[in-house]
């Protein structure tokens, strides 16, 4: 007798602690990052012209070095 009630309480304490299940067939609407004081045609002009800008041929020019290259040039107080 005392097993079965012991069991019986373990089984209602497990429920409890069970996650319940929610029905939820509401549809969410997402919406954009639009930074306040803008609209969001605006943000989307400024986003295209920034993504232009970055796509700029300058940045090839850029030429690399080793690191021995920097410290001869470091070492001439060129650097």
């Amino acid at each position: 007798m005392n097993l079965l009630s012991t069991l019986a309480c373990l089984a209602c304490t497990a429920v409890a602690f069970a996650p319940t299940q929610t029905a939820s067939s509401s549809k969410t609407a997402l919406y954009g990052y639009v930074p306040s004081g803008m609209t969001a045609e605006s943000y989307a002009a400024l986003k295209k012209k920034e993504a232009s800008a970055s796509k700029k041929t300058d940045r090839k020019d850029f030429k690399s070095r080793s690191f021995n290259s920097f410290v001869e040039a470091l070492e001439k107080g060129e650097a």
